[in-house]
């Protein structure tokens, strides 16, 4: 994954500083069909500047935006996959709304954390995608 950014992981902690991560619901709590809120600032661990890069998400008009993975960066077994489904919204902290879609292990609060950011271009690609936010599926429409 090429667009990578290095955090903190901050539990159920909302007004997130420079170069945390946080999430509504505890991380270690999150599991494959869970829908939840992550809370991440614009600057990492090194801090870098990664406002840009969290923007992209708005730039896709289609319900589900790409893809966000949050991995333990001492454990590759303990990680998140969430889609991105809406906008983007705040600044410093960033607030996205995701499901989660593959977990594994668990991740603690205080852990240093490796977050992937994968896009979906739009209009090609994905334009036939929408999100189901009361089933919590994804369908293609033709």
């Amino acid at each position: 994954m090429g667009n990578t950014a290095s955090y903190t992981y901050i539990s159920a902690v909302q007004n997130v500083a420079s170069g945390q991560i946080g999430s509504s619901t505890p991380l270690s709590y999150v599991i494959q069909g869970f829908q939840s809120q992550i809370y991440i600032n614009g600057t990492d661990l090194s801090s870098s500047d990664k406002n840009t890069l969290i923007q992209t998400y708005n730039r896709n008009t289609n319900d589900i935006k790409g893809e966000l993975r949050i991995t333990d960066s001492g454990n590759s077994s303990n990680y998140r996959v969430f889609s991105v489904i809406g906008d983007i919204t705040g600044t410093a902290p960033y607030f996205i709304n995701v499901l989660c879609t593959e977990s594994s292990g668990t991740i603690d609060s205080g852990v240093d954390v490796t977050v992937g950011f994968t896009f979906y271009q739009s209009p090609t690609g994905t334009d036939n995608l929408t999100f189901d936010l009361q089933t919590n599926l994804v369908y293609y429409n033709n």
